[in-house]
């Protein structure tokens, strides 16, 4: 495979970091450490992290952050706020503003007592900036303090996302979103309660105490061509603190969707300046010998549903190093174990973090369930190369499908059972599907809006026809006259168009591919859950090539079509999320109560 030069890369392989708990069971964070590359500078450095789609799409810039950082000799610490992401808790629990606050304030305490730093500073983007300068203002101490694209005042945070909220209304469902009791605000398919809202739109950064700004090294950082906030400058600087402003250039491609998303190296070198001449406080240093040690666990064992879970980080070796997941598992010995797999470039909390929330209610009812990273994801292994340009790079290739099976593999050495359930949405349910067809191990697919079942040249051929088709509209001649579709994309569906006819013709001899692969799972007596939302093309082929009119012939594979349409491909909206989760849970029900247990009636597992 031919690989272009990514931002990502390194020009060795970056010492793995190490991943734990942070922090008290009700507000644990899922930390990262990255350590210091000899020769160490004493210096530690916290990542607070964005909000929902902000954080899921700049998790991979990230982390190449904090391994730049800890190539320069520093220890870098990446955190999840609880409620978020792999942390303990949900969105919707009580004081979140304070335990976001607590577990900034924890990672500093960890970073001083357990890594041995000497100084630590902390880098604070979008929501997680404003809460580590509201840490400060509580009398958090540190000795350098980076915010990039943060407001002085919540309310203008949350009227920002509110306005995001209105764009997403174009979504078209069957029934009515939440009332505000139970999501005050939902963006992009993530939360903020009505508690949390309330709290954000009452903070602010200002009349800062001088006591712990004194003296402070602040760089304020614009977002792109957005300047600093001017409130937030004047709040720093009237408090004592040596502050800096400048632009923050590649702030939105950082923030582009996972597979786009591209790191800002020239933000990454100017911090990365920046941290190298920092000097140490002594107000600082003296609140550091009064610190006690933060809990720290390997494991996280949280109160679910009456019962208990634990859930660890796990590791599987590959060639090129590693992937990455979090295993969670009940109490008592599982009675199935379930994998879910990558959105695209999306990390292991799946869409609107749903898999952490799958995995934490399916543990607790009797199966253990991974969620895992492939390479070039998340915290996986691999420079993320393939990535780069999602319309050059096939992901319907053998090397994810066999790391899927490397996963399963690890998962029955541990003991657990080999009777497997794996789900995944688009690329994901490809890559299940793909699985089941080799492995005799998987009892049960769980499949949403999968981007293809069987890749073969007639489904490319037909797909590109299709668009091919699309150049009598306007708008289509407009973006091709404009060279707004690369020329790469004309000539891809300008062979498609020619290979059509000979390809429809081979296929019409043969068998179709999709039925084949069905019957294959027939035989092997695999479960499979199809569901898709109304406009999704593997739903129209399906319809187009009879499968639906014939699911007499595959008794085990149930289809069923879910509301919305547009960007409800991955789920945003939260009543989607609702019928979704429903389906699921009853098909895993099935599945933990044993080979022989008869099925759900449909009415159980449909929304």
């Amino acid at each position: 495979m031919t690989r272009t030069v990514h931002p990502f890369s390194t020009d060795s392989r970056p010492e793995r970091a190490a991943s734990f708990y942070l922090g008290p069971v009700d507000r644990a964070a899922l930390v990262c450490v990255h350590r210091a590359q000899e020769p160490a500078s004493g210096l530690g450095v916290v990542l607070v992290p964005p909000f929902g789609l902000e954080d899921a799409f700049s998790y991979r810039s990230r982390r190449a952050w904090a391994q730049r950082i800890a190539a320069d000799g520093h220890v870098a610490l990446r955190l999840d706020l609880p409620g978020s992401a792999d942390s303990a808790g949900g969105p919707r629990d009580s004081d979140r503003l304070g335990a976001w606050m607590a577990a900034v304030t924890d990672a500093v305490a960890h970073l001083r007592t357990a890594q041995g730093c000497t100084r630590v500073a902390v880098i604070g983007i979008g929501l997680g900036g404003f809460v580590a300068g509201r840490a400060v203002a509580e009398g958090l101490q540190v000795d350098g303090l980076v915010l990039w694209a943060v407001p002085a005042r919540g309310r203008a945070y949350v009227r920002e996302l509110r306005a995001f909220a209105r764009l997403e209304g174009s979504y078209v469902l069957d029934e009515p979103q939440p009332e505000a009791d139970d999501a005050a605000l939902a963006v992009g398919g993530y939360v903020l309660s009505e508690q949390t809202v309330a709290e954000l739109e009452a903070a602010a950064i200002a009349d800062l105490p001088r006591e712990p700004v004194q003296d402070l090294p602040v760089l304020l950082l614009g977002r792109d061509t957005i300047s600093v906030d001017g409130r937030l400058k004047d709040a720093f600087h009237d408090a004592g603190a040596q502050v800096e402003a400048e632009p923050g250039p590649g702030y939105s491609t950082m923030m582009a969707e996972p597979h786009l998303a591209q790191p800002p190296i020239g933000v990454f070198s100017r911090v990365g300046d920046w941290l190298d001449r920092l000097p140490g406080r002594p107000v600082a240093a003296a609140a550091a010998a009064t610190l006690a040690p933060v809990p720290a666990s390997p494991t996280l064992t949280l109160p679910v549903e009456g019962g208990t879970i634990t859930e660890r980080p796990l590791e599987v070796a590959q060639p090129f190093g590693a992937l990455a997941g979090v295993l969670t598992e009940p109490a008592g010995p599982p009675a199935a174990t379930a994998v879910l797999l990558n959105v695209g470039a999306q990390r292991r909390i799946g869409p609107n973090r749903m898999w952490v929330e799958c995995a934490r209610r399916w543990a607790a009812r009797g199966v253990a369930t991974l969620r895992l990273d492939i390479a070039g994801v998340g915290d996986a292994d691999n420079d993320g190369a393939e990535w780069v340009d999602i319309q050059d790079f096939d992901v319907h290739v053998p090397e994810f499908v066999e790391q899927v099976q490397a996963a399963l593999d690890a998962l029955q050495e541990r003991g657990l059972p080999a009777r497997f359930i794996i789900g995944g949405v688009c690329s994901g349910a490809y890559w299940a599907f793909q699985e089941s067809l080799r492995d005799d191990r998987v009892a049960a697919l769980l499949l949403i809006n999968p981007s293809a079942l069987v890749r073969t040249p007639w489904l490319e051929a037909s797909r590109q026809a299709r668009r091919a088709r699309k150049v009598r509209q306007a708008r289509i001649r407009q973006r091709i006259v404009r060279r707004q579709i690369p020329l790469r994309e004309l000539m891809r569906v300008a062979r498609a168009v020619v290979s059509y006819p000979l390809i429809k013709a081979a296929r019409q001899v043969g068998h179709d591919p999709n039925d084949r692969a069905l019957d294959g799972l027939r035989q092997s007596g695999t479960d499979v859950l199809l569901l898709f939302t109304p406009d999704e093309p593997v739903y129209g082929e399906l319809r187009r090539d009879g499968q639906l009119e014939r699911l007499d012939r595959w008794p085990n594979v149930t289809i069923r079509e879910l509301p919305g349409r547009g960007w409800a491909h991955t789920l945003q909206p939260i009543t989607l999320q609702r019928h979704v989760n429903r389906a699921l849970d009853a098909a895993v029900a099935a599945q933990a109560a044993g080979p022989d247990a008869p099925a759900p009636h449909p009415d159980h597992a449909a929304a």
